[in-house]
């Protein structure tokens, strides 16, 4: 198979990729392989800023070495350009990410072996890809027949791993092969051009606009696949759209939180990895679940000798549990099973906001703690967005439609929304839940033609660790019309401990209680009595000034307690 390949131009050098040589003006320029190899992923990428662990993954392919030896390299690679680095007029050191290639390029077509080429083009893995061979099946056959797939899901869950193991499936279907294409950097129009131009192997005189990108990928029998895209999805819309509409005769696939809702698009929304159920003890049941596999492969890479006793087995399965199957917390907690045992990750996991500072040395910054991976993206939320999400993770539990529009009426939150810079009146949240879906900030699950919403599991420890009162009891005091009309919300949010410990707590629940014993079941209110008033006398002033016949069964309940 041949690809598209190309000389590269820079100053008085030229370098060609077929014929793996370097020439300055007509002379050869004595360079290694591996600096070679090293200056050709540079130019590549020209303008970008290429990691060290990508650049070692291309020159030491199959050797394990450490910085050194790419330093080593780099110094070769400037001596051999009669670049001191003290300028930096070509080649730009990054300090902690990795090297820039500076010099302005351009370069011509030429034809060379595919197989080279795009073994460099999509990133390698080497641990195994856990649960994910139905996912990859159905993604692949769609790109095949579609041309346009986005993978979408929170952060963590393993969007890229999928989307790079279906295009390794799927390079050979296309002639011009597979290209991967890493947006997480790009922030304007131009950072999204250059950077599918240079994987492209595009002639930079076709980067004037976005119609000139797309004109040319129409033309390229490829598989371009576009990762972390979140801060230029219209852009990257755009591209695809335009592409498509003329005719491309390859195929897009898309890694990212947030769907493009781009005309011809088809969206895989992937959760967690399966867990084990729960109560299961059989070990062929347990091993039959990915997230269990995927914790002890990666536990004995961590620590050879690694083995569970019988007491640990239902702590682990517990602990994927807690979890939701997520790939990135089970990597990240498998790394410090040594310090911790599974009995402390275990204990850990239950206090997801222990959690978010546990770290691990990874090339990508963004994905060295829980923390940092739900920052990456957080300013992307509009003002309105960010407050009504901090309200919702106020709820341990779910919600409907109707209890997020009846909280968003409240004139405490109104007073909230209608204060960011683009306002949200009460008949726009529905608007902003959508957009909070597909930015995968919301889960959305479907039970017999019902949706209810929840805040996955570490985006609530993250806003309320970064919000002292986390809205706690704002929050309860602004639920009062929610709470009169649904009975497990209003569970919910009594149940929460900043409710149920606090004091200040009682008082501001207390004026809407007597409303609900109105209107709750009596075997409800019981549950309020022991799970919430009890501690809380506060309430039974209010308790005591209803008439209803719930009130006095409450009334009669918590006589028999004492209270």
């Amino acid at each position: 198979m041949t690809s598209v390949g190309a000389c590269y131009f820079f100053g008085s050098y030229r370098l060609d990729s077929q014929q793996f040589r370097l020439y300055r003006d007509d002379t050869v320029v004595a360079l290694g392989g591996r600096a070679f190899d090293l200056l050709l992923a540079l130019i590549r990428r020209a303008g970008e800023v290429v990691s060290k662990r990508e650049l070692i993954e291309v020159v030491w392919p199959t050797t394990v070495v450490d910085e050194s030896n790419l330093r080593g390299q780099i110094a070769a690679l400037r001596l051999a350009l009669g670049d001191s680095g003290e300028g930096q007029n070509m080649l730009a050191t990054v300090p902690g990410r990795g090297y820039r290639f500076i010099a302005p390029v351009t370069h011509a077509l030429t034809q060379e072996s595919g197989d080279t080429m795009l073994a460099r083009r999509l990133p390698a893995y080497a641990d195994k890809l856990h649960g994910r061979d139905t996912d990859v099946r159905r993604v692949a056959e769609t790109l095949v027949l579609r041309r346009f797939v986005t993978v979408s899901g929170p952060g963590g869950i393993g969007k890229t791993r999928l989307a790079v193991e279906v295009a390794r499936q799927l390079q050979d279907t296309f002639a011009g092969g597979a290209r991967f294409v890493d947006l997480s950097e790009a922030a304007t129009l131009a950072d999204v051009r250059d950077a599918i131009a240079a994987s492209c192997g595009l002639p930079l005189s076709l980067r004037a606009s976005a119609d000139d990108i797309a004109l040319q990928l129409a033309t390229q029998q490829a598989l371009l696949l576009i990762d972390s895209c979140e801060r230029v999805t219209d852009m990257v819309a755009h591209i695809v759209e335009r592409s498509l509409s003329v005719g491309a005769r390859g195929a897009f696939l898309i890694a990212s939180r947030e769907a493009l809702r781009a005309e011809g698009e088809h969206v895989f929304r992937i959760g967690g990895l399966a867990v084990p159920d729960a109560g299961t003890s059989d070990h062929a049941a347990l091993s039959a679940s990915p997230a269990w596999r995927m914790f002890i492969d990666h536990a004995v890479a961590r620590r050879h000798d690694f083995r569970l006793d019988d007491s640990e087995v239902p702590l682990l399965a517990d602990l994927c549990r807690h979890i939701e199957g997520s790939p990135f917390v089970i990597e990240l907690l498998a790394g410090h099973v040594e310090a911790f045992g599974v009995g402390g990750l275990c204990a850990l996991a239950q206090q997801p906001r222990q959690l978010l500072d546990l770290s691990r040395r990874v090339p990508v910054e963004r994905h060295s703690s829980l923390r940092m991976l739900i920052e990456w993206q957080r300013d992307l939320l509009a003002d309105p967005e960010r407050t009504l999400l901090k309200r919702f993770a106020a709820w341990r539990g779910d919600f409907t439609l109707t209890d997020a529009c009846a909280m968003a009426a409240e004139a405490a939150v109104q007073g909230e929304l209608q204060a960011c810079a683009r306002p949200c009146p009460p008949d726009c949240v529905a608007a902003a839940i959508g957009r909070l879906v597909n930015q995968s900030r919301l889960i959305a699950e479907c039970s017999r033609g019902f949706v209810r919403y929840r805040v996955p599991t570490f985006e609530r420890a993250f806003l309320s660790s970064a919000d002292s009162d986390f809205q706690g009891l704002r929050a309860v005091q602004a639920h009062a019309a929610v709470t009169a009309s649904s009975e497990s919300t209003a569970m919910t949010i009594m149940a929460s401990p900043a409710m149920r410990h606090s004091a200040h707590g009682a008082t501001q629940i207390a004026p809407f209680t007597g409303g609900l014993a109105s209107r709750w079941t009596a075997s409800v209110l019981h549950r309020t009595a022991e799970d919430w008033l009890h501690p809380h006398h506060v309430a039974r002033n209010y308790i005591d000034g209803s008439k209803t016949s719930n009130a006095c069964a409450l009334r009669l309940h918590m006589e028999k307690r004492g209270d």
